[in-house]
């Protein structure tokens, strides 16, 4: 109200020696002066998380390992029940165990079940508390990484790698917090030697064994029990030894209603696989 201006405009003037209206325009240069500093202040803050930011996401992209949910994202397309290879996870185990042994080289044919014996293995381990397990990531570059525990290390199709000797040195040279490293490398027969040389020519101490045929029959009883068992019997018999080979033949009985030729089976995943990725791309690939 203008009496109260009034009484406001008096107090000024005989207290703080300036007007009212002096009074609000320092005000107002005072508050633009603030805000521009506020502002400054806040995009200097905000520049840096982004800086932060972006050097989180680098690591992330480039990060030599992957975690087993993130190796199991990657690899798998469908989960099925695991079944057998105690033996083979017992032998996995006491290598862990063996302070003498620092690599170790499974290998077999293609879809007789390294991988999924490899997770098994990751999942196992993921539940000891003095350990822990890393997948190598094959199309990244490798460069150390800090431990903080026992840690062993998974390297899937290993012959893909192109720092392999990287690799081995990390893993050779014992970290100086007394840690064990450890390195699982995974293959297929036809690069056993290739493997082995490599590891002779550094003098590097390993040893060897093979994933022969695992238990099919098991595998498909568990993971398709709608089949009957003699369908099963014929599944088997048609996959070549292959676990992924016995799920594809599954399916296909599923799906068709008859057992198909390995050929055929194949031809008809392929299919589906060129449909699914020109509905993800959206261009036709055919």
């Amino acid at each position: 109200r203008d009496e109260l201006k009034e009484k406001i405009t008096h107090d000024f003037l005989e207290k703080i020696g300036i007007s009212l209206e002096e009074y609000s325009n320092l005000l107002i240069k005072e508050v633009k002066e603030l805000a521009s500093t506020f502002k400054k202040y806040i995009a200097d803050t905000l520049n840096q998380y982004k800086k932060e930011f972006e050097e989180i996401v680098r690591l992330i992209k480039e990060n030599p390992v992957l975690t087993l949910d993130e190796f199991r994202r990657r690899e798998i397309q469908k989960e099925y029940k695991f079944v057998g290879r105690n033996e083979e996870l017992k032998e996995l185990h006491d290598f862990l165990k063996n302070p003498n042994e620092k690599i170790k080289v499974i290998f077999g044919e293609g879809g007789a079940g390294k991988t999924r014996l490899s997770i098994k293995f990751a999942e196992e381990i993921k539940n000891l508390k003095d350990w822990d397990v890393y997948f190598i990531n094959r199309y990244k570059d490798f460069y150390p990484i800090n431990i903080y525990k026992n840690t062993l290390l998974i390297l899937d199709e290993a012959i893909k790698h192109k720092d392999r000797n990287k690799l081995y040195d990390f893993i050779l040279n014992a970290s100086p917090e007394g840690y064990l490293i450890k390195l699982l490398l995974i293959i297929r027969p036809i690069f056993i030697d290739s493997i082995k040389s490599e590891l002779v020519e550094m003098s590097i101490s390993f040893n060897s064994s093979i994933v022969a045929k695992g238990d099919i029959f098991q595998f498909l009883n568990e993971n398709y029990k709608q089949i009957e068992e003699d369908k099963i019997i014929k599944i088997e018999q048609e996959c070549g030894n292959s676990f992924v080979w016995a799920s594809f033949l599954a399916e296909y009985f599923l799906e068709k209603g008859k057992i198909g030729k390995l050929e055929e089976v194949l031809d008809n995943r392929v299919t589906k696989y060129m449909k699914d990725i020109e509905h993800r791309i959206k261009k036709d690939i055919s």
